[in-house]
């Protein structure tokens, strides 16, 4: 599923429960809740997030380190 459309549809959806409240029931049973991501997008953004958790890490240290 194209991600411009599922954003448009959830816009659409904010934008009629400003309007109607939010007491109102809104058919979301268009909308997709499965999202496939390769392998590797998955091992690329898994080291992403390694990386920055180790560097802040690395950071957290060397403030400790500095302040003691």
């Amino acid at each position: 599923p194209d991600t411009g459309d599922i954003t448009n549809a959830l816009l659409l959806q904010l934008i009629q429960i400003s309007v109607d409240g939010p007491n109102v029931a809104h058919d979301i049973s268009n909308l997709s809740s499965t999202t496939v991501y390769s392998s590797s997008t998955v091992w690329m953004q898994t080291l992403a997030y390694a990386s920055l958790a180790f560097s802040v890490l690395a950071v957290f240290g060397a403030v400790l380190e500095k302040q003691w």
